[in-house]
C-alpha cells in the first residue's frame, strides 16, 4: 500500500490518501498497466470520517504522485464531490492600497486560504498593512464567487480584475503571504503619500497620447529584474514599449532610484510610466507626486490591459512590441507577434522563455524549439544535459511532469538564476562547475526513493 499526504487538494487540505490494488483506476507504468481499486480518503476537516469510494484527484496531486512514485496516471470512472481539474481557467491580477478589513493579517491570511481554496483558486497573494497584491488563476465558473468575496469580505468593491491575454492554470497551488509591503521600496515610513496617485490613462488614452506626441516623452519602464553588467534587461528583452527608458536595475527599490535620476530637474515636465499590471507605477507615481512633480501619468492595468486593447482592435498598430513577461508558469503573455529577442543557446530569433529542466540549475532563459529538442530543454551545460539525458533514459519523460529534481540545492541565487547571460557567457557556460561524476550517485539515490 502506498500512502501519500496531499497538501493542496482544491476541496480540502490535509487529506490522507491510500491506494489499493485491483479495481476501476488505471495506472500506466511504462509498458505495464496496473488496475487500482479505490481510494480511502480521510478528510481531516470532517471529523476524520472515512469516505470509502472512488474519487478523482487534482492535476497537482497527480504531478506529486509522479515525482514520488514514478510515472502514474489516474482516471476516475464516476462523478464525486472531490475537486477535479476545471475545463477553463481565468488568469487575472488585482491590487489595492486600501485594504480595510477588521481582521489581523494572520486571521485574514487564514480566512483567504479557506475561502479561496474552496473556490479552487491557485496563485500568489501578498497582504500587508498597506494593501493587497494578487496574481491568481480562477476556475471560470467560480469567477462570480471570487468577485463577491472580494467586494463583500475584503472591501475591494471597485477594484478592477485585470484579466490576462492568455488564460491557463498559471500556478501550481495557492500561496497567501504576509509582507511588510506589497511592493517593497525600503523607503522611510511617511516619506511619501500613497493617496497622491498619478493620472490613470486607459489603454486607449495611453495609445492616443503616445501616438500623437510630437516629441519623445519621458517614458519609463518600471519593471525590474534586469541583467546587471550586461546592460540588457531580462524582462524587456522579450517585449517593451517603443522609445521607453529601460533602467538597468534588479529590484523595485533600484527602479525608484533610477526613476529619480531620470526625472531629476524635470518636476514641471510630463512623466509617463508603465509596468506589468500597474501596481509598481501606482506607488512610483505617488513617490514622484510627493516630491513636487506636477504631471505624472501611468498606464491603467499595465501592459496586460494594453494587450487586451490591442487584441480587441486588430487594425491598430501596437506601440508595444513582443511579449509581456509574467512571473508564473506561462513565463509571458502575447501582446504582438513581434520577436525582439534571440535564443540564448543559438542566437536565432525567439521570444519564448523556459527554465532549465534540471532544478538544481533552474536557469531562466530564452530558447527556440530546435534547441529545446537538441538540448532536452536544458541550458546546455555538461552537467545539466548529461543528468537530464541519463534521467530520461532511466525513468522516461512523462509528458506532464518533465522536471528533473536530483535533491540538490539550486546552485544560483535569484539574481543569477534570472540572468542567463551572466551565467552562460560570464561564468564560462558551466553550472557552477558541478562535476558530472556525481550523476551516478544521484541516480542511485533516486532508485532508493523509488523502491521505498
Amino acid at each position: 500500500m502506498n500512502v501519500y499526504v496531499s497538501r493542496s487538494l482544491q476541496t480540502f487540505r490535509g487529506a490522507l490518501i491510500c491506494n489499493f490494488s485491483y479495481g476501476s483506476f488505471i495506472k500506466p507504468l511504462r509498458n505495464k498497466t496496473l488496475l487500482l481499486n479505490k481510494f480511502i480518503v480521510v478528510k481531516s476537516r470532517l471529523n476524520s470520517s472515512l469516505c470509502n469510494k472512488s474519487c478523482s484527484l487534482t492535476f497537482d496531486s497527480i504531478r506529486r504522485f509522479d515525482y514520488k512514485y514514478g510515472c502514474c496516471r489516474f482516471y476516475t470512472t464516476n462523478n464525486t464531490n472531490i475537486a477535479i481539474e476545471p475545463n477553463e481557467w481565468m488568469t487575472l491580477s488585482f491590487y489595492s492600497f486600501n485594504l480595510n478589513v477588521q481582521l489581523s493579517l494572520e486571521k485574514l491570511r487564514e480566512n483567504m486560504l479557506n475561502k479561496l481554496e474552496e473556490m479552487g483558486l491557485v496563485g500568489r497573494i501578498y497582504i500587508a498593512t498597506e494593501g493587497i497584491n494578487a496574481q491568481v488563476s480562477c476556475p471560470k465558473e467560480k469567477l462570480e464567487e471570487l468577485r463577491k468575496y472580494c467586494d463583500e469580505e475584503l472591501n475591494l468593491k471597485g477594484t478592477d480584475f485585470n484579466f490576462s491575454t492568455y488564460h491557463v492554470k498559471a500556478f501550481r497551488k495557492l500561496n497567501v503571504k504576509i509582507r511588510k509591503q506589497i511592493v517593497a521600496d525600503r523607503l522611510e515610513s511617511g516619506s511619501y503619500d500613497l493617496s497622491k496617485q498619478p493620472v490613470y490613462l486607459t489603454p486607449e488614452e495611453w495609445h492616443e497620447v503616445l501616438s500623437n506626441s510630437k516629441e519623445s516623452p519621458i517614458l519609463i519602464d518600471m519593471r525590474n529584474q534586469y541583467e546587471r553588467q550586461v546592460q540588457e534587461c531580462i524582462i524587456s528583452e522579450v517585449g517593451y514599449f517603443v522609445n521607453s527608458i529601460r533602467p538597468d536595475v534588479d529590484t523595485f527599490r533600484d527602479s525608484i532610484k533610477a526613476m529619480n535620476e531620470i526625472c531629476e530637474g524635470k518636476q514641471n515636465e510630463k512623466i509617463y510610466m508603465y509596468c506589468t499590471g500597474g501596481i509598481r507605477c501606482s506607488k512610483a507615481g505617488a513617490i514622484l507626486l510627493s516630491n513636487g512633480f506636477k504631471s505624472v501619468y501611468m498606464l491603467k492595468g499595465g501592459i496586460t490591459a494594453y494587450g487586451r486593447f490591442i487584441m480587441a482592435n486588430p487594425s491598430i498598430i501596437s506601440l508595444y512590441k513582443g511579449r509581456n513577461f509574467t512571473f508564473d508558469k506561462r513565463l509571458g503573455e502575447p501582446i504582438t507577434d513581434d520577436i525582439v529577442s534571440q535564443c540564448h543557446s543559438c542566437g536565432k530569433p525567439c521570444g519564448a522563455y523556459t527554465n532549465c529542466r534540471n532544478k538544481t540549475c533552474n536557469l531562466l532563459f530564452i530558447q527556440c524549439e530546435e534547441c529545446k529538442i537538441r538540448l532536452k530543454r536544458t541550458c546546455g551545460t555538461d552537467f545539466c544535459f548529461q543528468l537530464v539525458h541519463t534521467w530520461d533514459e532511466k525513468y522516461g519523460r512523462p509528458s506532464t511532469f518533465d522536471d528533473v529534481k536530483p535533491g540538490l540545492e539550486c546552485v544560483y541565487d535569484h539574481i543569477h538564476r534570472t540572468r542567463p547571460k551572466l551565467v552562460i557567457k560570464r561564468l564560462g557556460g558551466t553550472t557552477a562547475n558541478i562535476s558530472t561524476d556525481i550523476i551516478p550517485d544521484i541516480i542511485k539515490q533516486k532508485d532508493k526513493q523509488m523502491k521505498k
